[in-house]
């Protein structure tokens, strides 16, 4: 029976022939770690890879000591595919991203280690998700720093290369003369519009003052949401000190969800002061 959920399926299974159209053979362990598939759920991606072998789609060609080491081929030939019914929430799943505190000063780590939870840092999680995108990033990030964008500057303006839209809401970023904020965005945007990236990249102020100056709505939310298929929400966000100082923690998220995250992006994005810097 043909899943109810058969555009899953094929956008997972066209991803895999992308990768195999490029290299012969693949790890299962490598296909799971693909930056295109991250937004799936683990589990059902390796459940899939199983059913793919079981239906000859993909050859084993080296056998190896546990299924993940399994060397595979892509058999090109025309083979009809039957894939089981899903529920949506399968498509669904939540991991946990980290920043610890320097020299493990309270043991979390080692505590970590003893209950065996497996962690990316805050700094890999980020460097992962902007690798997968493939339309659109859409960052929130109410403190950004130049020295924070300067961990990911390559590969955004890879991405822009390639024709990836930017989305940049920050705060307290307006053109005032001596505003610090202003000149990290300034060097931020000048690094894509020295490459001729200038459109690629939309960057906006949700900063509001009343008629006394003072704060009538500004951002504080840490978001980032990756072609409306993969988010991250914490306490995070692209600062140095939180890739290397600050105690942070993070959801990243996949699904239905995320479609709403991206909905209310976008509505605060709509809403909120176009920087321009020309």
């Amino acid at each position: 029976m043909v899943s109810v959920f058969d555009k899953d399926y094929k956008e997972i299974i066209w991803l895999i022939e992308e990768n195999f159209a490029q290299k012969e053979s693949f790890s299962v362990n490598s296909i799971l770690r693909l930056n295109e598939l991250r937004p799936f759920n683990y589990e059902v991606l390796g459940a899939l890879i199983k059913r793919l072998i079981r239906q000859k789609k993909l050859i084993i060609i080296n056998k190896g000591r546990r299924f993940e080491e399994h060397l595979l081929t892509w058999n090109s030939d025309d083979i009809p595919l039957k894939f089981p019914t899903l529920s949506r929430n399968e498509f669904e799943n939540v991991e946990i991203c980290m920043t610890l505190p320097p020299f493990n000063i309270f043991g979390l780590t080692n505590f970590l280690n003893n209950q065996k939870i497996k962690l990316n840092t805050l700094l890999k999680e980020f460097e992962i998700l902007f690798s997968s995108a493939r339309k659109n990033i859409k960052i929130c990030s109410p403190f950004i720093e130049w020295n924070g964008f300067e961990y990911f500057r390559d590969l955004l303006i890879l991405k822009a290369t390639k024709g990836i839209q930017i989305e940049i809401l920050s705060r307290e970023i307006s053109q005032r003369i001596g505003n610090p904020r202003n000149s990290d965005m300034l060097k931020i945007y000048k690094s894509f519009e020295n490459e001729g990236l200038a459109d690629q990249i939309k960057i906006r102020n949700y900063y509001f003052l009343t008629e006394e100056n003072r704060l009538a709505s500004s951002i504080h939310s840490k978001l980032i949401v990756i072609d409306g298929k993969i988010a991250y929400v914490g306490s995070g966000e692209i600062r140095k000190n939180s890739f290397e100082k600050n105690l942070e923690i993070g959801l990243i998220l996949r699904g239905e969800k995320v479609k709403e995250l991206e909905l209310i992006f976008d509505s605060i994005f709509s809403r909120s002061e176009v920087i321009s810097f020309d």
